[in-house]
């Protein structure tokens, strides 16, 4: 009796997750006309709060500051709304982001020139988009503005994530359900955890992750000197406040 109990629990909760999945909508940057109602609402969704599982536990490797929204993919390819953790790895003085991504979790770190490098790039790609340069059927987008060094953290959950190595991301941009997103894709790297045998090792998986122009925005905000000056002994000045702007619809 207590085991169909306990199995009767475990399929309704397995439900309640796949219902919360399935409802998940993307609401990206609008590349031809106005769309103020879908602006309004995406703003409205972005201020609700939602229960930190990186505040709450912590990590064994980062310093886990503001929270900021963004979009991953899902196994079939669709975009799955995510929350970024801006983080600092203490010892080796860099800083970036981390999610889950599918079912695992990833940290992306840059040193100091790959975060200028990654808020110069912002700064092209918005202007491509005031522009109307951007192309929607261009095949090589995702790389237009470069590459950039990171390092990879991961593993299955959030405060535990052993496994690490070092890639070339690339910055550029790509369009979903006709909408553009800033992007940066970084393709599988060698695990270069030392307590397994070579076998064991799986190295990372393909990542993207795409952001609205104020998506963006925002993450290189959280990435600058002025924010992470304290946490990485840039200066001795306390990181400014940045306020958290609201995330719209981008028209094109």
């Amino acid at each position: 009796m207590k085991k169909l109990l306990f199995t009767s629990l475990l399929s309704m909760a397995l439900l309640s997750v796949m219902a919360c999945t399935s409802n998940k909508t993307s609401s990206g940057d609008s590349y031809d006309s106005v769309d103020e109602a879908s602006e309004q609402k995406e703003a409205e969704q972005n201020k609700k709060s939602e229960f930190s599982w990186a505040k709450a536990f912590g990590s064994n490797k980062f310093t886990l500051l503001d929270e900021t929204p963004f979009y991953t993919t899902t196994f079939t390819n669709n975009l799955d709304p995510q929350t970024a953790t801006i983080a600092v790895y203490d010892k080796k003085k860099i800083a970036g982001f981390g999610s889950k991504y599918m079912l695992a979790y990833y940290f992306v770190s840059f040193e100091n020139a790959g975060r200028k490098q990654l808020k110069a790039d912002l700064k092209q790609y918005l202007k491509d988009f005031e522009d109307k340069k951007l192309e929607r059927k261009g095949k090589d987008t995702w790389k237009k503005y470069g590459y950039i060094d990171v390092r990879l953290d991961w593993g299955t959950i959030q405060n535990s994530t052993p496994n690490f190595g070092t890639a070339k991301a690339a910055i550029g941009y790509r369009f979903k359900n006709d909408s553009p997103y800033f992007t940066i894709t970084i393709f599988p790297t060698d695990n270069l955890r030392e307590d397994m045998s070579p076998e064991d090792k799986t190295p990372s998986m393909k990542l993207i992750y795409y952001m609205t122009k104020a998506q963006a925005t925002d993450l290189t905000n959280y990435l600058s000197d002025d924010y992470l000056g304290k946490y990485l002994n840039l200066n001795n000045e306390a990181p400014k406040e940045e306020e958290k702007k609201e995330i719209v619809k981008d028209e094109y």
